[in-house]
């Protein structure tokens, strides 16, 4: 049985179960319609059941759709860049970086926890940080890419071993407050204070928490080149969210 995964709003589902039906050369005999989603059955024309799985979003509340990469390349003789994934092992030195694509205007903030547990804002870049692409900033645009660092530039792994995360979440609307608390962590980190990055950093807890989106690894995903060559064999992943934001992340083993 085949089953293909569809993000659509209400409008063309119609459109879609009729061209499927009409591309096998038989009728769709089922349709079973669920709360988020509809399977369309198909059984006449091949004598083997295809089963199309659509995921359905209201027309007048589409999904919040974000599409992001992750990528790193190794500083141990591999020239090549490889998708940075949950349970990837990277090593010291080498290099990674992130690349995403709203398809609607809104509001981006990703995090890094790193090996010893601090948090660091990755986006937007604080007003110090030197090689940042000019417009990494909010609101981000439809349909333009951005990449973090920079299109140029990318993260170098440090001599601190241990588990890192990265946090990427996704709003609708402007969050203030988020933005509040990641300026006092972003002074704290500048003024190299460790008692202030601790107090902040403590009032940021629970920022992974948050609506989960549904995670697709679309061959529709965008995934652009950049300056560096990161991106020529890494597949994106689509970022679909039901609600006004979510946040999604991945964790990845930094070793020596």
């Amino acid at each position: 049985m085949k089953i293909v995964k569809k993000a659509i709003t209400l409008a063309p589902l119609l459109m879609i179960i009729s061209s499927v039906g009409c591309a096998n050369g038989g009728d769709l005999s089922t349709v079973d319609k669920g709360v988020n989603k509809v399977i369309a059955t198909d059984s006449k024309s091949t004598g083997e059941t295809e089963e199309i799985e659509v995921v359905l979003y209201s027309s007048s509340q589409e999904a919040l759709v974000t599409d992001v990469a992750y990528s790193y390349r190794s500083d141990r003789g591999r020239a090549y860049a490889r998708p940075l994934q949950n349970g990837s092992e990277l090593h010291t030195g080498d290099h990674y970086k992130i690349q995403f694509t709203p398809r609607e205007e809104c509001y981006v903030y990703i995090f890094q926890y790193d090996s010893s547990d601090q948090l660091f804002s990755l986006f937007p870049p604080g007003k110090n940080f030197i090689g940042a692409d000019a417009g990494n900033d909010n609101p981000v645009r439809a349909n333009r890419t951005y990449f973090v660092p920079g299109e140029a530039k990318s993260f170098e792994l440090d001599n601190q071993t241990g588990t890192e995360k990265i946090l990427f979440l996704a709003y609708r609307e402007r969050n203030l407050e988020l933005e509040r608390k990641t300026q006092n962590l972003l002074q704290a980190h500048e003024q190299n204070d460790t008692r202030q990055v601790q107090s902040a950093q403590a009032e940021m807890e629970g920022i992974s928490k948050g609506a989960k989106p549904q995670v697709m690894s679309d061959e529709e995903a965008t995934v652009k080149n950049d300056l560096e060559g990161m991106f020529t064999h890494v597949q994106g992943r689509r970022l679909v969210c039901e609600e006004d934001n979510c946040v999604s992340s991945i964790t990845f083993e930094h070793l020596p």
